[in-house]
């Protein structure tokens, strides 16, 4: 999906400042196009060689000096998507206000295409209301923010500040990158397996992973549609930006999907729902007993049979 674009990665100085290495490695393993620039304070932090190696192409550094007269021109006119990360508190506030000290703002600035911006701070400095507008703003005017994670900080405190993974941002950025065909559009998704208990610690269920599901929630979310994805229980991580509903069994899944069926406007079934259940559960669990058992089981209902008919109607 990223083969041939692209992508200008800027680099702001904070101390996540090492994991652009990770995400221009990553963007360039997926054959995209790489051009780094480095704000003076990043490179207190990395230095211009590292990057230049790992993408393949030139870094840069500042408005003057260079070869090139205006770079930040020709930045903004030869290339598809501009993702700061990370971006600081400091260069937040600078692009919120329209003030272009450096190459990496006057670029800003200049950049008509898609923008993803990275927070990462401390978690005070993320809280504080002067951030929290200015990244308000910068939504306003169509920016991507990807919002930072929570856990262990730098500094050692524990809260959201810190800069999400490249996988993360890599997606958001091809996201970004996709036409929105699909813009004002609902997609309802069903994903993964159920489970029907047995006991309290047992249950039937199936191998689904719930990939599938998964797939066609993010594209459609990339293609501007708002998603609703129902999910059995998966292994897999929970997609941003799509409005991700857990179940376990197959009826719980069925009053899900009717709650939100009629909103929706295209309605995906990628989940493997289990088409029987135990007829009784055991309250408690089932203790060893007689060398075989006899389970009766129901007929769970068709769901997606039950919508074809709703349709009809």
């Amino acid at each position: 999906m990223l083969e041939g674009k692209k992508i200008v990665v800027g680099v702001t100085g904070g101390i996540a400042a090492y994991k652009a290495v990770e995400l221009v490695s990553h963007l360039r393993a997926a054959r995209a196009a790489v051009k780094v620039v480095l704000t003076r304070a990043a490179q207190e932090f990395i230095q211009p060689l590292t990057l230049r190696v790992v993408a393949e192409n030139e870094v840069y550094t500042g408005l003057f000096g260079g070869a090139e007269v205006l770079p930040h021109i020709r930045l903004a006119l030869e290339n598809d998507l501009l993702v700061i990360y990370p971006a600081t508190a400091n260069f937040i506030g600078q692009a919120a206000w329209g003030l272009a000290p450096d190459l990496l703002s006057t670029l800003l600035l200049a950049f008509q295409g898609p923008v993803v911006i990275c927070p990462a701070m401390n978690v005070r400095m993320y809280t504080n209301a002067a951030v929290r507008e200015n990244l308000r703003r910068l939504q306003e005017r169509g920016y991507i923010v990807v919002p930072p994670e929570t856990g262990r900080l730098a500094c050692g405190d524990v809260g959201t500040g810190r800069l999400p993974p490249p996988a993360v941002v890599a997606e958001v950025i091809q996201g970004a990158l996709v036409p929105k065909d699909l813009t004002g559009l609902t997609l309802l998704v069903t994903a993964g397996p159920t489970r029907e208990p047995l006991d309290p610690v047992r249950y039937i269920t199936n191998r689904s992973s719930g990939k599938m599901g998964y797939a066609v929630a993010r594209a459609a979310r990339d293609r501007g549609a708002r998603v609703v994805l129902i999910s059995g229980p998966t292994a897999l991580p929970e997609p941003p930006g799509i409005s991700l509903i857990r179940v376990n069994t197959a009826l719980a899944m069925r009053e899900e999907v009717w709650k939100h069926f009629d909103a929706a406007d295209v309605v995906v079934m990628c989940a493997a729902v289990s088409d029987y259940r135990p007829k009784q559960v055991s309250p408690e669990k089932m203790k060893k007993g007689p060398p075989e058992i006899t389970v009766e089981f129901v007929q769970n209902p068709d769901i997606l049979a039950e919508l074809g008919e709703r349709k009809r109607r």
